[in-house]
């Protein structure tokens, strides 16, 4: 339903609703949007299982996460 949302914004407005230059960039875009607390954000299983959330999140021992900081994620990106 969020794509939908977004895409119908974007053919209606002409407008990206999110213009971030990266990947990084757009997802800080949308957190920022939406908030950052557990009620808004995915259930930890489903960022673990996600195939690229090394790369844009940091995992604590507890199973938390948080977004990283573009400078991590540019030291991820680079290797």
């Amino acid at each position: 339903m969020w794509s939908l949302g977004c895409m119908a914004f974007e053919l209606i407005s002409g407008l990206p609703l999110f213009p971030g230059l990266s990947e990084y960039d757009q997802l800080r875009m949308i957190i920022d949007v939406i908030g950052y607390d557990s009620t808004r954000m995915p259930p930890k299983h489903i960022v673990k299982e996600s195939k690229r959330a090394n790369i844009f999140f940091k995992f604590d021992e507890s199973g938390n996460y948080s977004l990283d900081t573009s400078e991590e994620v540019q030291k991820v990106i680079v290797k």
